[in-house]
């Protein structure tokens, strides 16, 4: 069981300038006093070198500036596990920022469960402005098992998986994460090609170890997860929407895999995948632009072709007889304007 373990803090930062001051204080700030932090600039082009630079603190152990951009956060991601010396990673979102309490009272989900693989907590979702958008985490992860998001809860780490991890991220935000760093290197290679889910990837692949469990703290909001509408987590074109749609379902391939789900199971998945992207118009306008690629991926390659065609051509039909009425719509409004 760990006792008093050193936490390697990872801070991967791009084009985070306006936030960095804030983010650093609160890690700096912290009442639990054995940690080590690890500053990571991505070849910003705001003066976030500048503001890193100058702070002295002797914690700091390590400072990369790259003098080439990655293009992935989970490569510097591995840069940081590589470079830790802690037992425990805190990957602190250079945009977000933490009570000072965070790592006193997430480290104590190791020191009293030595199994414990991943543990993470409630937060505040702010805007650009620190203001608050939502009050809590919960009303996100709880919308089918409101109960369980509401007290703390111990869990055994496959079973999280499949009951809950499944269908979509509940670990939304890596600056709400502790975990083990023996875990996080064996682990973060095969995360390192995904742009939008490899955070999703990365966690299923950490409570999926044999005797892994998760840890979550309820009603303790120690975590401030920053919404920016200029962030990479929303998606400003179809493009990007296809390709987080397309790692999506990768993530729920493989994870059905690592469970040992048989064919049936994953025939299903399909289907609940399909029917989701029904009800949703931007996926509806993303599988109209690029239905040929959707249809190579993985995960609906074999069973299942059929269905997605089926589900396209309604799509379609739907769409069009959405664009020709508010077309008839559009012009009665102009026409009764003339009048």
């Amino acid at each position: 069981m760990l006792t008093n373990p050193l936490v390697s803090v990872i801070v991967p930062n791009y084009n985070h300038a306006r936030y960095l001051r804030q983010r650093l204080d609160s890690v700096f700030n912290q009442t639990y006093p054995n940690f080590e932090v690890i500053l990571l600039d991505d070849r910003s082009q705001d003066n976030s070198v500048e503001i890193l630079n100058s702070y002295k603190d002797e914690r700091i152990t390590h400072r990369i500036d790259n003098q080439q951009n990655s293009g992935s956060t989970f490569r510097q991601w591995k840069k940081g596990l590589e470079l830790a010396k802690g037992d425990l990673i805190w990957i602190a979102e250079s945009d977000d920022w933490a009570d000072v309490a965070f790592l006193e009272k997430m480290v104590a989900g190791f020191t009293e469960n030595d199994d414990v693989a991943v543990t993470y907590c409630d937060m505040y979702y702010v805007d650009e402005n620190g203001n608050e958008i939502a009050d809590t985490y919960q009303d996100y992860a709880g919308y089918s098992h409101p109960s369980l998001w509401r007290n703390n809860h111990y869990y055994k780490g496959k079973d999280y998986v499949k009951d809950y991890m499944l269908n979509k991220c509940l670990i939304v935000n890596a600056s709400a994460v502790l975990f083990k760093r023996e875990s996080g290197i064996k682990h973060i290679d095969k995360v390192l090609d995904y742009r939008e889910a490899g955070d999703w990837l990365f966690w299923n692949y950490l409570l999926s170890d044999e005797k892994a469990y998760v840890y979550y703290r309820a009603n303790e909001k120690l975590n401030y997860f920053r919404h920016s509408l200029q962030s990479t987590r929303n998606y400003p074109n179809i493009q990007k929407m296809e390709n987080g749609l397309i790692e999506k379902s990768n993530v729920i391939l493989i994870t059905l895999k690592m469970l040992g789900s048989e064919k049936e199971k994953l025939a299903v998945k399909r289907r609940e995948m399909l029917d989701w992207w029904s009800k949703d118009h931007t996926c509806r306008e993303m599988l109209n632009s690029s239905f040929k690629r959707i249809l190579k991926t993985p995960m609906f390659q074999g069973t299942g072709v059929f269905s997605l065609y089926k589900h396209y051509v309604k799509y379609r039909i739907k769409n069009i007889s959405f664009i020709k009425h508010n077309r008839k719509k559009y012009h009665a409004q102009q026409n009764s304007s003339k009048n």
